[in-house]
């Protein structure tokens, strides 16, 4: 994706990165959220 000899411009390159970033953040988000319900689950028993 972020190859040198390509030769895009940055907005080019920001725009075909943006998805990707999205998502592997939307995937990471789910995955902080489980450990916090986990973290007050064990506080609250």
């Amino acid at each position: 994706m972020l190859k040198r000899s390509r030769g895009q411009s940055l907005p080019t390159t920001i725009r075909k990165l943006k998805p990707v970033l999205r998502g592997w953040a939307n995937y990471y988000r789910l995955t902080d959220s489980k450990r916090s319900v986990e973290a007050l689950d064990g506080w609250i028993r």
